[in-house]
């Protein structure tokens, strides 16, 4: 254990831009609305409850205050950044905001909202644009707060 925590130290202090986990979530629930095109039947346009059941959605940041999300739901792990999106985020005493701009596909602006209690809540919504689909949607999720929002 000790070798382990040694290890620790020394690839910390060998690359000072490790990320710190802020705040994970759990599955988010809302609703979209789709508009009927290539992949949506004109029956099935329209306002319908929605989310990602399986998500488990993680914000971090690291000492160049540059932000990452991965959600490990879903199938596979999904990182914002290795798949090319653009992330800009803000960190408040109170919550964090992060907008993902993701080429080819979608953009969400996320805000997760800390109660005090550990816990926080997510509000995102999201405008998507692909082949097959195009809609948006407003979701929420709890969450739980890992690190302390301030620096």
């Amino acid at each position: 254990m000790k070798r382990l925590m040694i290890a620790a130290a020394i690839l910390a202090a060998a690359n000072p831009t490790l990320a710190r986990d802020l705040i994970t979530c759990g599955p988010q629930a809302g609703k979209s609305y789709y508009l009927a095109g290539k992949g949506i039947p004109e029956k099935d346009a329209g306002w319908t409850d929605d989310g990602v059941s399986g998500s488990h959605l993680t914000v971090s940041v690291d000492e160049n205050d540059e932000y990452e999300m991965v959600d490990t739901g879903g199938g596979r792990p999904f990182s914002y950044k290795a798949d090319g999106c653009t992330l800009l985020g803000a960190k408040f005493p109170d919550q964090v905001k992060v907008v993902a701009i993701c080429p080819g596909h979608s953009m969400a602006a996320y805000q997760f909202v800390v109660s005090g209690d550990g816990n926080a809540t997510l509000l995102v919504t999201t405008v998507k644009q692909t082949p097959v689909l195009n809609g948006m949607s407003a979701f929420t999720a709890k969450c739980r707060v890992l690190a302390p929002l301030t620096n």
